[in-house]
């Protein structure tokens, strides 16, 4: 398969602090605070543009405005 089926994802979560948590954990990064929607909280994974693989982030949509 030449190009990647999948190219970007998110994970709703309704606590961040935890899934933040435990996704710097298992995979041994550090997330980074996307600057979005005020109603909606967005950590993203780190990525490379030109590497195989795929993108994403944690997101919650419950945050009070």
């Amino acid at each position: 398969m030449p190009n990647n089926p999948v190219i970007w994802s998110e994970i709703f979560v309704q606590d961040i602090p935890r899934a933040k948590a435990f996704y710097e954990s298992v995979f041994q990064v550090k997330l980074e605070l996307l600057q979005s929607d005020p109603a909606m909280e967005m950590w993203a994974f780190p990525m490379v543009m030109d590497r195989p693989g795929i993108g994403g982030t944690l997101v919650n949509n419950t945050r009070s405005s």
